[in-house]
């Protein structure tokens, strides 16, 4: 197992051990024994003290050499991994690799989701427009139909008036037509009486309808042939309306 460094918290290149069993950098706890004064340094993770001056070992005895050592010794730690370290980190690794494929098929869902939305918004759109489509022609056919029902019996209204002024009309024209062609009878049988051979009546009647002059034209025709037969004199007619004026 490698351990880190307190210092640089990174795994320990060339570790070392100080006299309270820390492990730290060689680089590092260097680097921090040089700022102390000289004699005496200490641990940084714990702060206990350590002497840092090594005697020379040529003035000393050699029976004391074994038990001079230096305060920083050199360590040899196992660099193989962790089990658990491993395990861990295949862990992490399965459970990175899940997460992306459970986000990969969260975004496929929710872009299949939207998708639907978008169709169902787009069929909803596609119905209301349908629905009002098909209002607008019913009331225009019922439009056309109520317009249609209302010239027609407009028109039927007005026919049906123009035919009843007509007739109100022929028959204000023809009156008596039977008493009109009656008459010349009793004008050939009896020809001194007519003194007045203008007939006043039918023209009065223009006051309230219109006379049909060719009652008169038929009426004078009658009459020059009855002259002519008879050879009789007989009043003029000039007088009585005819059909160019």
């Amino acid at each position: 197992m490698v351990q880190s460094s307190a210092i640089c918290l990174s795994q320990c290149d060339s570790p070392v051990s100080t006299p309270c069993g820390h492990i730290f950098c060689q680089t590092c706890i260097s680097e921090h024994v040089l700022l102390s004064n000289g004699f005496q340094s200490f641990c940084p993770t714990c702060r206990e003290k350590f002497p840092i001056a090594i005697p020379q070992l040529q003035h000393l005895p050699y029976s004391f050499h074994q038990f001079i050592l230096p305060s920083v010794r050199r360590v040899f730690l196992d660099t193989s991994p962790d089990p658990q370290v491993e395990d861990l980190k295949r862990r992490l690794k399965v459970a990175e690799d899940r997460f992306e494929m459970q986000s990969t098929s969260h975004a496929l869902a929710i872009a299949r989701l939207t998708q639907q939305l978008e169709l169902e918004a787009t069929r909803k759109r596609r119905e209301n427009d349908r629905a009002a489509l098909l209002e607008i022609i019913y009331h225009k056919k019922k439009y056309e139909s109520l317009r249609d029902d209302f010239l027609s019996k407009s028109s039927s209204s007005s026919l049906s008036s123009v035919t009843i002024g007509a007739k109100r009309q022929r028959s204000g024209s023809f009156s008596d037509p039977d008493q009109e062609r009656a008459s010349p009878l009793p004008l050939l049988s009896r020809p001194p009486p007519m003194r007045s051979p203008t007939v006043t009546t039918p023209t009065m009647r223009p006051l309230r309808q219109p006379v049909d002059l060719s009652t008169f034209t038929r009426l004078r025709e009658a009459l020059e042939k009855a002259r002519q037969t008879l050879q009789g004199p007989f009043p003029t007619f000039d007088g009585l309306p005819s059909d160019r004026t």
